[in-house]
C-alpha cells in the first residue's frame, strides 16, 4: 500500500483539510442532510456526513497550523494537537469527543498518549503520523513497519492502547513485530502486556509543552489578581514558551488551568484555584 520511492511516504487521502475561519464555523456534520436532494436516499446521509468538515475538524486544522514543529522542534515530531486544546475553540466538549472518535474511525486522525499528564491525549493527522514514523525507520525496516502500521492503526480506531492478545491473536503479530514497533517509537509500555500508541521523539514535545505551561502560569501568578488579558499575554515574549504563545494559551484554557471571560477590553484569562496553588 505504500510507494516504492526511497522515502516510502504514504498518503491516505488527497482531499483538502478545512481551515479555521475566525468568527465563523464550518457546519457540524450532523446537519448535512442534503443527500436526498439529488435523488439519493436521505437515510444514507449519516454514512457520508463525515466527508463534510465540522467545527472539530476545522479546529484541529487550525491548531496544527500554529504548531511550530519545523522551526522550534527541528521537525522531530509531526504536528501535534492536544485533544483538550480543541475544547478551547469548540464549546461543546461532548460533540468534540464524538467528532474526534468519528474522525479516528474514518482514518483521518490518530489519537496518541503523551507522557506529560494523565489527561494529555494527542491528536495527529494520520497521514502525517505514518509519514513521520516511516521517515525515522531504516530503509531495511520501512517495508515491514509500513505493513504492520497499516494493520495496527486500522484495528485501533480511536483507541490509544493495545494489548499483547490483541497484537498476537487478532493481528497475528510476532514478538519480533512487536519489538520492531517498540523500537520505532510506535508503542510505549503502559503496563505489563499492554502498550500506548505513541509518537517517536515525543519526549522533545512533552518537555517543551511542560516548560511553556510553567512559564506562563508563573507569569500570570505574579500579577496582583492572577489574571491577564489574552491579547497582552500573546504579545509577551517568554523564553519557556517555545511552542508559541497562542498554542500554549489554547492548552491552558482547554485543560482548565485558566478560565477565559469576555470583557470590554477583550478576553481575560484568570488562573484557576488549582493553578494558583501549584508551584
Amino acid at each position: 500500500w505504500f510507494s516504492e520511492k526511497e522515502d516510502c511516504s504514504v498518503s491516505f487521502m488527497n482531499r483538502k483539510r478545512p481551515r479555521w475561519k475566525s468568527g465563523s464555523c464550518y457546519p457540524p456534520s450532523k446537519k448535512t442532510k442534503r443527500v436526498g436532494e439529488d435523488g439519493g436516499d436521505e437515510d444514507d446521509a449519516e454514512d457520508v456526513a463525515i466527508a463534510v468538515p465540522n467545527d472539530t475538524e476545522a479546529a484541529i486544522q487550525h491548531l496544527s497550523e500554529i504548531f511550530p514543529s519545523a522551526a522550534i522542534l527541528g521537525g522531530r515530531t509531526p504536528r501535534i494537537v492536544l485533544k483538550h486544546q480543541v475544547y478551547a475553540l469548540v464549546e461543546d466538549r461532548t460533540q468534540v469527543d464524538r467528532h474526534i472518535l468519528d474522525l479516528a474511525n474514518a482514518g483521518r486522525i490518530q489519537q496518541l498518549k503523551l507522557g506529560t499528564d494523565a489527561n494529555d491525549y494527542a491528536v495527529v493527522w494520520r497521514e502525517d503520523y505514518v509519514h513521520h514514523i516511516l521517515a525515522g525507520c531504516s530503509c531495511d525496516d520501512k517495508s515491514t513497519v509500513g505493513v504492520l502500521l497499516d494493520r495496527l492503526l486500522s484495528s485501533c480506531g480511536g483507541g490509544v492502547t493495545v494489548t499483547r492478545p490483541q497484537l498476537k491473536d487478532k493481528l497475528n503479530f510476532s514478538e519480533d513485530d512487536i519489538t520492531l514497533l517498540v523500537n520505532c517509537g510506535v508503542l510505549t509500555l503502559c503496563n505489563v502486556g499492554s502498550w500506548y500508541l505513541s509518537v517517536p521523539n515525543g519526549g522533545v514535545y512533552s518537555r517543551a509543552l511542560s516548560k511553556g505551561r510553567d512559564a506562563i502560569i508563573r507569569s500570570i501568578r505574579q500579577r496582583r489578581y492572577k489574571e491577564i488579558l489574552q491579547s497582552d499575554l500573546e504579545s509577551r515574549q517568554l523564553s519557556g514558551a517555545r511552542l508559541g504563545m497562542k498554542y500554549h494559551i489554547y492548552d491552558l484554557i482547554g485543560s482548565d488551568r485558566v478560565t477565559r471571560a469576555a470583557t470590554t477590553s477583550g478576553d481575560l484569562l484568570r488562573l484557576t484555584e488549582s493553578s494558583k496553588k501549584t508551584k
